[in-house]
């Protein structure tokens, strides 16, 4: 059979099947492969018809598992790990953060979290593709004019139309965790074990701070400490009259999010591990969004439901596409 590979383990399992009269018996047999093949007649058993082999690999044998690391570390670039190998010795390696970079904004993406993510927002759909045609066929039955039921057809087009929006959403990857230089990373809850294919990118500062979503300009402000979130939002022109203010949200450059309540709307600290004390509600590479008002004519829960769960993760997924480039 041409022999060992090199990364074959020295024992082998020989399985036999015997026929007796109770029926077919089963041994197992383990050998040295290696003392074998040097003569040792302990080992170099003689082989019966309908003997399996099995050569087995060297336990928790991979060949050059790779992550990457990229942006602002003094030496970006894909590095090959090993077994129980973490964040923060991926940081020493690469030389830890350049002068301009900013880790409160890193990105950490995971290709098994996305794929888990991606089967979510999939099963979602399912499942409120089920749920909206069973709410539709039960309005429309209810319909007691034909105006009536056209308008029940038009707000059902849209919820599919919704769906078909969510179908189109893909996950991110993203593991909303906190990065530090590695000398207090270590140990830490965050020290994160590392697998195959995860990346990790660190931007620069961005000093920036961006209003989307229900306001009348959605653009980037500089960032000043000193400014509320009710400030940034006048500074974009204020609310819509589509807006709700109430359901408002702040979307941090670490991935978390947050719900606004009016009597926070102001000076607010935001205190997290690793920032050296604290920091305002908003800081640099936040996200302030404000979330449209949602009507309909039957269904106001469930339509608004939907819309905000495909919100939420389409803004999400275009803030690491952003904050990635």
């Amino acid at each position: 059979a041409g022999g060992l590979l090199y990364y074959a383990a020295d024992e082998v399992e020989i399985t036999r099947v015997s026929a007796t009269p109770a029926g077919p018996k089963t041994e197992r047999l383990k050998v040295n492969a290696r003392r074998a093949m040097a003569g040792d007649p302990v080992h170099n058993v003689t082989l019966r018809m309908n003997d399996f082999i099995f050569a087995r690999t060297v336990p928790d044998w991979k060949l050059y598992r790779q992550v990457t690391v990229y942006g602002e570390v003094m030496y970006p670039g894909r590095y090959s790990i090993e077994d129980g190998e973490t964040l923060s010795s991926l940081l020493q390696r690469a030389g830890g953060f350049s002068p301009r970079a900013y880790p409160r904004a890193a990105i950490f993406i995971r290709e098994r979290v996305k794929r888990d993510q991606q089967r979510q927002i999939d099963e979602m759909a399912d499942r409120m593709e089920r749920e909206l045609a069973g709410i539709s066929a039960n309005e429309l039955s209810s319909a007691l004019t034909p105006a009536e039921s056209q308008l029940l057809q038009a707000e059902a087009a849209q919820k599919k139309a919704l769906i078909g929006k969510l179908r189109e959403t893909k996950a991110p990857g993203r593991i909303a965790t906190l990065i530090a230089p590695p000398e207090v990373l270590k140990g830490t809850p965050y020290d994160l074990p590392l697998e195959e294919g995860d990346v990790l990118y660190v931007p620069s500062n961005p000093t920036t701070v961006q209003v989307i979503g229900a306001v009348l300009n959605p653009t980037s402000f500089v960032f000043d400490r000193k400014l509320t979130i009710n400030q940034y939002v006048r500074m974009a022109g204020g609310y819509t009259s589509e807006a709700s203010p109430a359901r408002t949200y702040i979307l941090k450059a670490d991935g978390t999010a947050m719900r606004v309540k009016a009597s926070a709307r102001s000076d607010t600290p935001w205190v997290k591990e690793f920032n050296g004390g604290k920091m305002p509600l908003v800081e640099p590479g936040d996200a302030i969004v404000v979330p449209h008002k949602l009507s309909s004519y039957r269904g106001l829960r469930q339509t608004r439901d939907y819309v905000d769960i495909i919100y939420k993760v389409a803004v999400t997924a275009a803030a690491v596409h952003n904050i990635s480039k």
